[in-house]
């Protein structure tokens, strides 16, 4: 009994611990991977808006017109300090 590992929920399958234990390990590998990736997109989400904050920053010292500005540094930074993933 002690070696049985419920794998899908519809069938459950016996396994050898170390057949569990390498399903175990690729599945907390995944999962790793996938948070990883997460964290990196929201890393390049935010260097982005940054980017787009100091766009709204510098348009008027460069071009003498704040149009830009009124949409860069808004959007700017509200990309930066969302918490969905807005940037494709």
């Amino acid at each position: 009994m002690q070696n049985t590992v419920r794998v899908n929920y519809t069938e459950a399958e016996k396994l050898t611990y170390h057949e569990w234990e390498v399903i175990h390990n690729a599945l907390k590998k995944e999962e790793k991977q996938s948070r990883k990736a997460e964290r990196n997109y929201y890393i390049k989400q935010k260097i982005m808006g940054g980017v787009l904050a100091l766009c709204g920053i510098l348009c008027p010292l460069l071009f003498g017109d704040c149009t830009a500005s009124v949409f860069l540094l808004p959007l700017g930074i509200g990309v930066m300090v969302t918490k969905e993933k807005v940037v494709g």
